[in-house]
């Protein structure tokens, strides 16, 4: 009985290693492939950028070229080369079925032109990725999303546990966003959150409670977005304590 625990155990470990390998491997290979596209996008080699894109966003592209005249064409061409970083640093990649991943991370760039040019901006990305041709293609670059700034989000200062007596049990807030970091407790599960630039504090029962209630705690990772509800503490706007989570 002993070795088949310690053979599940290690099964389970090797398993563990393996998908962060994988995922290690494939933010790598998409982090080099959109800086790629950055460094031809910034040699003017336009054409030879938009053949890592994907066909759809080819496509969409060419068509508004063949609308506009050459100075329409002169102007996207510049859009073109404002909106993409001079840098981008990945941070998180995320599979989206077999042929699909999307791949997070901060750009920065030297603001050319205007009042702030010279300055150096960064703001936080998402970059979507998709096979060409199937699971075995070659990955394409999708559409880009400009998140955020990093350096301006209002973060959670105090996070420390309180009684449900400090919070306004006759009141409900829902919220939704993204895990920033999970931390469980012996007494609680704490679960900090972005909406838009602000964190919030999610307090939940602890792990062993959230188990015999059926509740998969593994959900409760970096980067999945969760909508939940709860009572709002009585004095401080970014804790609240929930009552109910829905993880996807």
């Amino acid at each position: 009985m002993i070795a088949r625990i310690l053979a599940a155990a290690l099964i389970a470990l090797w398993a563990g290693h393996a998908v962060a390998d994988g995922q290690a491997a494939l933010q790598s290979e998409l982090a080099e492939l959109y800086q790629r596209h950055i460094a031809l996008v910034a040699e003017d080699k336009i054409d030879d950028a938009l053949a890592l894109r994907t066909k759809d966003l080819q496509a969409e592209v060419k068509a508004d070229l063949e609308k506009g005249s050459k100075d329409d064409q002169a102007r996207m061409m510049q859009m073109l080369k404002g909106m993409t970083p001079d840098t981008f640093a990945p941070e998180h990649v995320q599979m989206q079925g077999d042929e699909a991943a999307l791949l997070y991370g901060v750009a920065s760039k030297v603001v050319p032109v205007g009042p702030e040019a010279g300055q150096l901006k960064r703001v936080e990305m998402m970059v979507e990725f998709a096979r060409d041709g199937g699971k075995d293609g070659p990955w394409r670059i999708g559409m880009s999303r400009f998140l955020g700034d990093p350096d301006a989000v209002k973060r959670v200062e105090n996070v420390a546990y309180e009684p449900i007596d400090n919070y306004d049990k006759g009141r409900d807030v829902n919220m939704g966003g993204r895990i920033v970091r999970v931390a469980l407790e012996e007494d609680h599960t704490l679960v900090v959150v972005r909406m838009l630039d602000e964190e919030q504090a999610l307090y939940l029962p602890d792990q062993a409670f959230l188990k015999e209630r059926g509740f998969n705690v593994g959900l409760l990772k970096p980067y999945a977005t969760v909508e939940a509800g709860g009572h709002p503490h009585k004095s401080n706007p970014q804790k609240v304590w929930v009552t109910s989570l829905d993880v996807r």
